[in-house]
């Protein structure tokens, strides 16, 4: 048990403490890393975008849901017009337009309609 008030007490615990934060840090940079190599490769997906799947766990296609396909072409069409993300994010709003997003949930991904974010 270590008592606070004794100098080579408080050394010892901020030593520790210094070594903790290293190596947590140590174990985020590796971790970095590995996603970093993954990415390079192509081999990292995250959470896929809504209008598009994984096949194989390699290759990204195009999902067949039309309705999908629909709001993600609305979404650019819009945007060639208004000439502003924010714009667009307004008149979703505005609307009431919802899109398609991808929601992980423990084990699969569900896609679900909602205003934008």
């Amino acid at each position: 048990m270590y008592d606070v008030n004794l100098t080579d007490d408080q050394l010892i615990l901020g030593i520790k403490g210094t070594l903790s934060v290293m190596e947590s840090r140590v174990l985020k940079a590796s971790r970095f890393q590995g996603q970093e190599h993954k990415a390079q490769r192509g081999a990292l997906y995250k959470l896929v975008a809504p209008g598009s799947r994984c096949v194989d766990g390699k290759s990204l296609v195009k999902a067949p849901n039309g309705r999908v396909q629909e709001a993600i072409a609305w979404v650019f069409a819009q945007f060639r017009e208004l000439w502003s993300v924010r714009q667009v994010f307004k008149w979703c709003h505005e609307e009431g337009s919802e899109l398609p997003v991808n929601k992980s949930l423990p084990g699969k991904v569900q896609l679900v309609w909602q205003l934008p974010t």
